[in-house]
Formats: structure tokens, sequence, C-alpha cells
């Protein structure tokens, strides 16, 4: 078994130096979880500095993940950015070598995403989830990333049988 953890790594590519990376290591973990805030910026860093990465090596990336529109959204123009966000993030996984990249699907509640709305579960918005995901399908496979879906009691994928 390889131990992980989340949250020892930070948000900023840029915040992750030689003291971080051993903090990780001493605590014998031997994976970590990323989150990204800002993908395109950390696109363009990854993409064009790539020696800085050197600094976990030594870390295995579990898994990345990234903030964008939802998947789900009834707007088309924020749900394409989405999906090209999730695409993008494929390459970055790929550039990290981490073994996944999370994908949330999303939610309808415009109070906030992890609140409860009727429509959630519609088979309208299971479907923009679907066709979302078939726009990202052919980058990850491209990149050879793993995806891995999000579900949740609130989300549009709330039991296993619907994953």
């Amino acid at each position: 078994m390889r131990p992980g953890v989340a949250g020892f790594l930070p948000g900023d590519i840029a915040a992750i130096d030689e003291d971080t990376a051993k903090r990780v290591q001493e605590a014998d973990f031997t994976g970590a979880h990323i989150t990204f805030q800002t993908y395109l910026t950390l696109f363009h860093r990854i993409s064009s500095e790539p020696k800085q990465f050197w600094l976990i090596k030594g870390i295995w990336v579990t898994q990345s993940n990234a903030q964008y529109p939802f998947l789900v959204n009834k707007e088309d123009a924020l749900r394409a950015k989405g999906v090209q966000a999730v695409q993008k993030m494929c390459q970055i996984a790929c550039l990290l070598n981490a073994a996944t990249l999370y994908v949330q699907p999303g939610r309808i509640n415009p109070r906030g995403p992890w609140l409860p709305h009727p429509e959630n579960t519609d088979p309208a918005t299971v479907e923009r989830l679907v066709s979302s995901l078939r726009g990202i399908a052919s980058a990850a496979e491209s990149e050879g990333v793993c995806l891995v879906l999000e579900g949740h009691v609130v989300s549009p994928l709330p039991t296993p049988e619907k994953v």
C-alpha cells in the first residue's frame, strides 16, 4: 500500500517548494492530492517551466483537481468553459503524471454547489453532464488520464447506481 494525503500541497503550484515536498515525505506519504484554483495560469506555468516541477517528483500526485464552471450549467457558454477547463486539466494531469483527475459535475442551486435543488437529478441535467463528459473523454484518452467522477447525494449523481 502507498499512503497519500490531501491538503499538504498548496493550490498555487508556485508555492510548492522543497520544504513542502520534504514535509510530505517526512510524514511517510508517497502521494498527495492537489487542487488548483487557477488552471489556465497553472497550465501556462507548467508547460513553460517544466524544471520547476522537479520538486514534486518524489511525491506521486495521486489526484489532481481544479475549480471550473459546472459541467451541468444551463448556460451553454459557461458549460463549454467548464469542458475546456477539464480538457486543459487533462494536459496538466499528464504533465504531473497524476494518477487521476477528479471531475466535478457541479450543481444547479445558485446559492452554492453543496446545496440540494430539485433539478440536480433531472434527466436534462444528467444529459448536460453526459454531453460535457463526451467532450472531455477524448482529451483524457489522448493524454492517458484516468478520470474520477464525483458523486454525492446533492449532485446529479446521487447514488452508486446513477454513477
